[in-house]
């Protein structure tokens, strides 16, 4: 897969996350899912934050994203004996 840099506007790009994924849209989301769950405030999916960020392809076209996100609940249920 291809590899992008992706970082926060405004940031410098030594701090940016380098990842591989399909495509820029992808990067953008990957970056999201990394930043938000590295400091544990998920402020992206709680729609307190929708940061602007860079991502630069592997020729060096650099392209501007805002991301966004949601939570979307997940629940498990496993089947118990009847007594």
């Amino acid at each position: 897969m291809p590899a992008f840099t992706v970082w926060k506007c405004g940031e410098d790009e030594e701090r940016a996350l380098t990842v591989h994924v399909p495509d820029a849209e992808e990067a953008a989301c990957a970056w999201a899912d990394a930043v938000d769950c590295a400091n544990a405030d998920y402020d992206i999916v709680a729609g307190r934050s929708a940061p602007d960020i860079y991502v630069r392809d592997a020729a060096g076209n650099k392209t501007k994203w805002q991301v966004s996100g949601k939570a979307i609940p997940h629940y498990y249920a496993r089947s118990r004996p009847v007594k």
